[in-house]
């Protein structure tokens, strides 16, 4: 079980970073705070500047020699500003340019669907290898812990297929998911689970229901664009039974189990649905795949008149065929 406790340490480490986590503490020689005359622009700015200059060469014109280089006093050098501060997304993106949603690439109308649920996609990855890595320890088998392992290692997989969709579109993989920080936070905060089985029924049901949706709004993309995107999202015949049996052995032992966790799923799921709905109502080119994925449901015939009522009825039924899988009622 050592490799297995190792992998969860990890995998609990992948977990999608929320926006809290991103800050640094104070001290650290990267933690950089913008003071209030700089956020307005004022004069009164430009000795700190002067003063930040000082802290970060030295003296000007001859870097790394000055008394603060190396060392730090008790009192320690003013905090850094933002405008201190060069780093690669502020190079290829100046204020004064304009929206760009995707830094480092030629923005085109046509390819925004495809990379907000490339990004989306990418982003629900990296929480779901978390979950399930973290997972392997703590499995009541070495059995289950081999394939919650063999699972998070597919779901890696998966996201690095989806971040070269975008790479081969001039997008970085941090670019790709950041629109998407944070979504899931909510959801996070909502559905804290109280056991292990809980945490996994979480991962099987709430980051289930969001690749269904990545899944769903993919057939609105063009068919050549469709391919490449469930290709990336597709598991091999049995792996999603990997984590399906585990859950549908043990609530077949143990009846008590079985009502907890279809409680338990029934909270999840209306949490998950939410966030979708949200997502489609936040995000235009996620809303635009919706349309189209309903139109091309509905063939020749007349197409649902609301695309997001039709999307959270799929997504409900494919969610009833999961929990009949694991032996839970939906």
């Amino acid at each position: 079980m050592v490799v297995t406790s190792a992998f969860g340490l990890l995998g609990g480490a992948a977990r999608a970073p929320r926006r809290s986590s991103l800050s640094r503490p104070p001290g650290s020689a990267r933690h950089t705070v913008r003071t209030a005359a700089d956020r307005e622009g004022t004069s009164a700015a430009l000795p700190q500047r002067e003063a930040c200059a000082e802290v970060c060469t030295g003296r000007p014109g001859n870097r790394g020699t000055g008394p603060w280089y190396g060392k730090r006093p008790a009192a320690g050098p003013p905090a850094r500003p933002l405008w201190c501060r060069s780093t690669a997304r502020g190079a290829r993106h100046r204020p004064g340019d304009g929206p760009r949603p995707y830094p480092g690439r030629h923005d085109d109308p046509e390819d925004t669907p495809l990379l907000e649920l490339a990004g989306l996609a990418a982003y629900v990855r990296l929480g779901l290898f978390g979950l399930v890595g973290a997972h392997t320890v703590g499995a009541p088998d070495l059995d289950a812990a081999h394939r919650m392992m063999t699972v998070a290692v597919r779901v890696g997989e998966q996201q690095q297929e989806l971040l070269a969709i975008g790479a081969s579109r001039g997008v970085e993989p941090v670019e790709l998911m950041r629109p998407f920080v944070g979504v899931l936070d909510s959801f996070e905060a909502r559905t804290h689970e109280s056991t292990w089985w809980e945490g996994l029924l979480k991962g099987v049901v709430g980051h289930g229901v969001s690749t269904d949706l990545c899944r769903l709004l993919a057939t609105g993309l063009p068919a050549a664009d469709a391919s490449v995107v469930t290709a990336a999202l597709a598991y091999e015949v049995d792996e999603p039974e990997r984590v399906t049996s585990v859950v549908r052995a043990a609530t077949d032992a143990d009846p008590r189990l079985a009502s907890r966790l279809a409680l338990w799923g029934r909270r999840v799921v209306g949490e998950s649905l939410s966030l979708c709905q949200e997502l489609l109502a936040t995000r235009p080119g996620l809303a635009e795949l919706a349309r189209r994925a309903a139109a091309a449901s509905a063939g020749d015939g007349e197409p649902p008149a609301d695309a997001v009522a039709w999307a959270m009825g799929e997504l409900t039924a494919e969610h009833t065929r999961r929990m009949d899988r694991m032996g839970l009622a939906a």
